[in-house]
């Protein structure tokens, strides 16, 4: 096994796929590419492994100054992304913890931030805490339309029964953006519709729009608007890797609420992948919401690392902030907190 420092331009979206066949969208070359340009806006380094001249495994990272002065590793990841881009070739199943062992010994490093990561993956070696736990739900192995939406909960299959009933009596139109035209004059409705939701402004609509025509280019997005009386009321960006679709990014506008316009949107989606893209996996991104489990059915955890270099005194120093003085801090908290109440 050779290690080596590349950039995310060495390679071709073409060899990356070939060699890694990742499973989400968010893990191909271009998303990271866009994610280092609009995003993180830093420098990225990607750290990779060859076996006879093949990549077997690769995760992009970039380094900023830490606490004193600390060099910290960071993967390159967003709020837009819901998992670490450890991507590994799945002939070299342990080419992973090879990486990562590579990275922490050729590399001078006090402190690296990692995650969200499925926990099991990678024996970290060096004293680590876990600073974030998140949710993702997703459901496998549909069989069809009809048993997906059989095994739904009542509440979800009479609400949108109910609900439908409701729509009819409008004037209304599901559309799907399949040409780059398309997307971008759909886009500006989406942000019509985000910006009236809860949601606020985004933080990166450039980073979105150039995701979604890089998507719609290679025929693996999925982005439809709910349109009533002409007016977008609901929009859904999803997009889709080998036979699994993540949902994105979901947006509808508060005057439609009592048609539960979101609901009619990711039903009339969810059927459209079924029968037209052959989907068999869906995946909710991150997050704990109720309504997720109405969709899905299964739930796994991602975790977010900080891993201390306590071969170096930076690296004890960051340890004892990060995990030790916040651990006392916490407990005299609570006591505090009960001989507080005990008091009264």
């Amino acid at each position: 096994m050779e290690y080596r420092i590349l950039t995310l331009s060495d390679l071709s979206e073409e060899y990356w796929q070939q060699r890694f066949s990742p499973q989400l969208f968010e893990h191909s070359l271009f998303w990271l590419q866009a994610t280092e340009q609009y995003v993180t806006k830093q420098r990225c380094k990607l750290h990779t492994l060859w076996c006879d001249e093949q990549l077997v495994a690769a995760l992009p990272l970039y380094q900023e100054r830490g606490f004193l002065g600390a060099k910290v590793l960071k993967n390159l990841i967003s709020f837009y992304s819901t998992e670490v881009s450890f991507l590994v070739n799945k002939d070299y199943p342990q080419s992973g913890q090879l990486l990562y062992d590579h990275i922490i010994n050729a590399n001078r490093w006090h402190l690296i931030e990692l995650g969200p990561i499925v926990s099991e993956r990678l024996s970290f070696h060096y004293l680590n805490t876990v600073v974030a736990q998140q949710t993702n739900w997703f459901i496998h192995d549909i069989d069809s339309e009809d048993t997906y939406f059989s095994t739904r909960p009542s509440r979800l299959k009479n609400t949108l029964k109910r609900k439908n009933k409701q729509l009819v009596k409008h004037n209304f139109r599901f559309q799907i953006a399949d040409d780059p035209t398309s997307v971008k004059q759909m886009f500006t409705d989406y942000q019509a519709i985000y910006q009236q939701s809860w949601k606020g402004q985004e933080y990166s609509d450039d980073f979105i729009l150039a995701a979604c025509l890089n998507a719609q280019a290679e025929q693996k997005l999925c982005f439809a608007t709910l349109y009533i009386d002409e007016i977008p009321a609901a929009s859904q960006i999803w997009f889709t890797q080998e036979n699994q679709v993540s949902i994105f990014k979901l947006a509808y506008d508060p005057q439609f609420s009592s048609l539960s316009v979101g609901s009619l949107l990711s039903e009339y989606m969810t059927k459209h992948v079924l029968n037209h893209y052959g989907m068999r996996h869906i995946e909710f991104g991150m997050g704990n919401e109720r309504y997720k489990q109405d969709w899905m059915n299964e739930k796994q955890h991602r975790y977010c690392y900080l891993v201390f270099n306590t071969k170096s005194i930076i690296g004890i120093l960051a340890w004892l902030r990060y995990s030790v003085l916040a651990s006392f801090k916490k407990t005299l908290t609570g006591w505090l907190g009960k001989n507080s109440d005990d008091s009264t």
